[in-house]
């Protein structure tokens, strides 16, 4: 019984561990989508003129598919809004990133605030790490650098979720059942 749990375990270790930390895969049709309301302060940037605030966005993405497409959108609060900028990556390429910047795009994301989709096109695309900048500028030569890193994380399918319940649903039924009515004290 012991082997068994212990078996159980490590399989349900596995599980959880290689879904953390390797981003988010996405298929031919699939976006992921994220808003955010707020970037945490980092630092002061020396030298970032008051003319030139800006924002940012980089990805890393592996292509799993020869000719994948990966479309990404930019938006000033929502992603119901329409994009300031929607730009295609083709593979092997489809890492790279997005400055918006005066006089095209002027005080984009000034207040730490703003969206951006990541939209396969063709093929499949594993998005590994993500980062939000906003430069707001504090006065003429410098600027505030608030930025955001992260792993995009998929949503637990229900396949995984019942998975977990049944691990866990039969390490309990056999818990209870190596007691006996007989060792009970009435």
């Amino acid at each position: 019984m012991k082997t068994i749990t212990t078996i159980l375990i490590g399989l349900f270790w596995v599980a959880v561990h290689s879904a953390m930390g390797q981003g988010i895969t996405l298929h031919a049709g699939e976006t992921y989508t994220y808003q955010f309301n707020t970037l945490p302060f980092k630092e002061v940037q020396p030298w970032w003129p008051a003319s030139r605030p800006e924002a940012q966005l980089w990805w890393n993405a592996v292509s799993l598919v020869s000719g994948t497409e990966l479309e990404v959108k930019m938006f000033e609060n929502l992603s119901s809004d329409t994009p300031l900028i929607a730009h295609t990556w083709i593979a092997p390429a489809v890492s790279g990133g997005i400055t918006l910047y005066p006089p095209n795009f002027p005080n984009v994301w000034q207040d730490l605030q703003g969206a951006f989709s990541m939209t396969v096109l063709s093929g499949s695309a594993q998005i590994t790490d993500i980062e939000i900048v906003s430069y707001i500028p504090i006065d003429a030569i410098n600027s505030m650098a608030y930025r955001q890193q992260f792993t995009p994380v998929p949503e637990p399918a229900s396949t995984a979720l019942f998975s977990m319940t049944a691990i866990f649903g039969f390490v309990w039924s056999t818990r209870r059942s190596r007691v006996s009515p007989s060792d009970c004290v009435r």
